[in-house]
């Protein structure tokens, strides 16, 4: 979704840790000491096209569990001050990547791939920039603006029945049902005439990075 506006890269990410925090009923370590009672365990994470809640349980804790993940779908509570925590945890991270071989060469090897300017070039974690500039409300708009029952995928792996987990995800009609436009993403990786070496100086690096390749434009 930030395709539609770079400026706020990192917004997902920053949204699905907020996902993460207290709840309209519960806190954040209340629900974190249920899902251990259980042995279960929720986690809500972002990647390059979506949003997903992972989830895990043993099969007999499998109603609690859920009972747990609907509370945290539907009744997140976005408070100031763990936007602000979050937040500043982001920016001092931030910090730290300047002098990681690894995260720098990923970092510049997708802007060689495909430009500074495309969205598949960026972080989802955003930039120091970008990720400071953030607001609540932007927040409290991707959940209300993006969070749709419709088209939503459900893939289940273990030893369970498709009839003893349907009754279980009964909740997820409560989300609204409303279509969702996905910006135009630009595939097309840079054109490379020749074969190029770019080099970053990390002073005082303990190791060095390489990344080789380029990318196809294949989908």
């Amino acid at each position: 979704m930030q395709a539609v506006d770079t400026a706020k890269i990192g917004l997902s990410s920053m949204f699905s840790a907020m996902m993460n925090e207290d709840t309209k009923n519960y806190t954040a370590e209340q629900i974190a000491v249920e899902l251990q009672k259980l042995g279960s365990n929720v986690n809500v994470g972002s990647g390059l096209d979506g949003i997903t809640f992972s989830v895990q349980c043993l099969k007999k804790n499998l109603a609690k569990t859920m009972a747990l993940v609907e509370e945290r779908m539907l009744n997140p509570k976005f408070t100031e001050s763990s936007f602000s925590r979050i937040q500043r945890q982001r920016l001092e991270n931030f910090k730290q990547t300047k002098a990681d071989p690894a995260a720098v060469a990923d970092i510049v090897f997708a802007k060689v791939n495909y430009g500074p300017n495309n969205i598949l070039s960026m972080s989802p974690n955003g930039t120091e920039y970008t990720v400071k500039n953030l607001k609540l409300q932007d927040v409290e708009n991707y959940y209300t603006g993006n969070i749709t029952s419709k088209g939503v995928k459900v893939v289940i792996v273990g030893d369970v029945k498709q009839e003893e987990v349907l009754p279980q995800l009964a909740f997820l009609d409560k989300l609204p049902n409303k279509k969702v436009e996905m910006p135009k993403v630009n595939g097309d990786p840079s054109t490379i005439d020749k074969t190029k070496v770019y080099m970053v100086d990390i002073p005082k690096a303990a190791q060095s990075q390489f990344r080789v390749g380029y990318a196809t434009g294949l989908k």
